[in-house]
């Protein structure tokens, strides 16, 4: 083997390492997303829970 050859599988292999970045971006990026999708549909249905809880207290017999 050369040493142009060995740049050439270095420079070959750093250019898919990059691609593999990119990809890992790219799907860091949609699971960011997704998590805050969830965590907004988290926060809605504390809020529901806790305005069932409110109603339901004010509905309860006084002892």
């Amino acid at each position: 083997m050369s040493v142009a050859d060995d740049i050439y599988r270095t420079l070959k292999g750093l250019v898919g390492l990059q691609d593999q970045m990119r990809r890992i971006e790219t799907n860091l990026t949609e699971i960011g997303t997704e998590l805050r999708n969830h965590r907004d549909r988290l926060v809605r249905l504390e809020t529901k829970v806790e305005v069932y809880e409110s109603l339901a207290q004010r509905r309860l017999p006084k002892p």
